[in-house]
């Protein structure tokens, strides 16, 4: 499935890999969450496009738009495990969950701060441990960053990053063989 998107996505954006890969590891399943800038007819192409992640327009940024694209399966999953929830109502996201209230109010969150909030790691999928040492909630060090910042024992952090970084690598040989074959 994620070589026949690609291959697809590949018919509207042949010179935008950075589209492709965004939108696969959203696909794929390996991230629930993205947040780029695209310019404006991007992301109307993107928006009349008939794909198993969902388009959402956060705010103008220059003369681009910041968009977020997400998987709902995946990222209703996300949010629902590991108590992510609690901690986004204690953010004073609603007290009921659903998913579409919950991008509602990240979206307001963004744009009501000058910088990204804290808890959108909650919604990209990075270790819970690594999103509550990074907000400050939990006191692990910080040992490094790959990806994002790892704070104590990293093991689990790294094999998301792995994870992660092997399906862009599988983007990218689709990419390769895709524009070596037209």
């Amino acid at each position: 499935m994620l070589a026949s998107e690609i291959k697809n996505l590949m018919k509207y954006f042949p010179n935008n890999n950075l589209i492709c890969e965004k939108a696969g590891t959203i696909i794929s399943g390996v991230k629930s969450l993205e947040i780029l800038n695209v310019d404006s007819s991007t992301y109307a192409i993107l928006s009349g496009l008939n794909l198993p992640i969902e388009i959402r327009f956060v705010r103008p940024v220059g003369s681009n738009v910041q968009i977020i694209m997400y998987n709902p399966q995946t990222l209703n999953e996300l949010l629902l495990s590991d108590n992510r929830i609690n901690y986004l109502r204690e953010l004073s996201y609603p007290e009921h969950y659903y998913l579409e209230s919950y991008i509602n109010t990240l979206i307001e969150n963004i744009n009501s701060s000058k910088t990204f909030p804290h808890e959108i790691g909650f919604f990209i999928g990075y270790t819970m441990k690594d999103v509550l040492a990074y907000m400050g909630i939990e006191d692990s060090p910080y040992v490094k960053t790959l990806g994002w910042n790892m704070y104590g024992d990293t093991t689990e952090s790294e094999k998301l990053y792995y994870k992660i970084l092997d399906v862009k690598n599988q983007i990218k040989f689709i990419l390769n063989c895709t524009t070596m074959s037209a």
